[in-house]
């Protein structure tokens, strides 16, 4: 299963103090939802959405695109 984001804390917060003593990554989402899939430690691909696992039967509307982007590229993302 993909991990769920964490909790997003502020800059100041001492819970992230050293935040910047590495190599650090910005993200944004464009999209209003968020959406990540991969592959679990035996090949499959899982998917969720920022509240749940998804699956490919039954999944919901909002998220169907992403679903089905996964779904047309499933041969090329095996690969990996």
């Amino acid at each position: 299963m993909i991990p769920s984001y964490p909790k997003i804390f502020h800059l100041g917060e001492s819970y992230i103090s050293n935040i910047f003593d590495g190599i650090i990554e910005v993200t944004e989402k464009c999209d209003g939802s968020q959406f990540a899939f991969g592959k679990d430690k035996d090949g499959h691909i899982v998917m969720r959405s920022k509240g749940k696992e998804l699956f490919f039967e039954g999944c919901e509307k909002m998220f169907k695109k992403a679903v089905d982007f996964v779904i047309d590229r499933q041969e090329l993302i095996d690969k990996f």
